[in-house]
């Protein structure tokens, strides 16, 4: 079965009726949404996780850390959060409850293939700050009650307003300050993103750090709300999907990404994906 806290496969995400906001497709390869949520730190459902697409999130309110890779951020109102396809990231509730307001876009580049340099300004995150926000904000609460219109000429309403909600977006600052250290959970991370294609088990990560395995695993989990051993699996599946693009056979992949046998590879790479290698070798040519 796929799993639900990895973002992975070709396509955007659908909208999912559980949650209490709609995925807006706008064109073929872009997805908008507004979303106002109440969360408490034990309940909220993000795990570190990654997309083959670009997510860009821009925060309104809410006590929340951003986990870029191995970087923490204290967001705050008007940051935009920048996650490009293949990186690794999480979003974490800092207090025991809060309200999370941001606009989350999907997308892949070809949504603005006709707007060439607009795009530009996501190599300057992976957090940026908006140097109007309440003009932003404006913008894409307009941008959110365009896209509830139902006459036809609305189109046009809603790619004028998707471009000028992109072009202030253009125009932010990276942060400068240095993120925040999460400490033991991200070193050990570090450790499996280096050494993912060597390690056999997670014992071997724990004895690494003098851990138990019961003690790594359950800091872990409390950081990143996902098991060492799931991490480790997409980590490998991460390394292994451009090894199938280049057209190197599955057989010889799943030994450079560290997997003991082709047969526990082709069961976590379709677990993950939904595809076996060979058919993603074949997307991939």
């Amino acid at each position: 079965m796929k799993k639900e806290s990895i973002y992975t496969g070709e396509v955007l995400p659908l909208p999912d009726p559980f949650m209490n906001w709609q995925n807006h497709p706008i064109g073929n390869h872009l997805y908008y949404s507004f979303r106002d949520t109440p969360y408490r730190k034990e309940s909220f459902p993000s795990a570190m996780h990654y997309h083959e697409y670009y997510e860009l999130v821009v925060f309104e309110q809410g006590e929340i850390d951003q986990l870029c890779e191995s970087a923490v951020y204290a967001l705050r109102t008007g940051d935009i959060v920048v996650e490009p396809p293949g990186q690794m990231h999480h979003s974490a509730v800092r207090s025991q409850a809060t309200r999370y307001v941001r606009h989350v876009f999907y997308f892949y580049p070809e949504a603005f293939a006709s707007f060439p340099g607009l795009l530009d300004f996501l190599e300057r995150g992976p957090i940026l700050t908006a140097g109007e926000p309440e003009t932003l904000f404006t913008l894409l609460r307009q941008l959110d009650q365009a896209l509830s219109r139902q006459e036809p000429a609305a189109n046009a309403l809603v790619w004028g307003l998707l471009l000028q909600c992109f072009y202030q977006m253009s125009q932010a600052t990276a942060r400068q300050e240095s993120p925040a250290k999460p400490g033991a959970p991200a070193a050990a991370k570090q450790y499996i993103d280096k050494e993912y294609a060597s390690i056999r088990t997670v014992s071997e990560i724990a004895a690494h750090f003098y851990y138990s395995r019961e003690y790594l695993s359950r800091l872990f989990r409390t950081h990143y709300n996902i098991t060492v051993a799931d991490y480790l699996r997409s980590r490998r599946i991460l390394a292994a999907r451009p090894l199938l693009s280049k057209g190197i056979p599955p057989a010889e992949v799943c030994f450079q990404v560290g997997f003991g046998s082709l047969s526990a590879f082709n069961r976590a790479f379709k677990e993950e994906t939904g595809m076996t290698p060979t058919e993603y070798k074949k997307i991939g040519k």
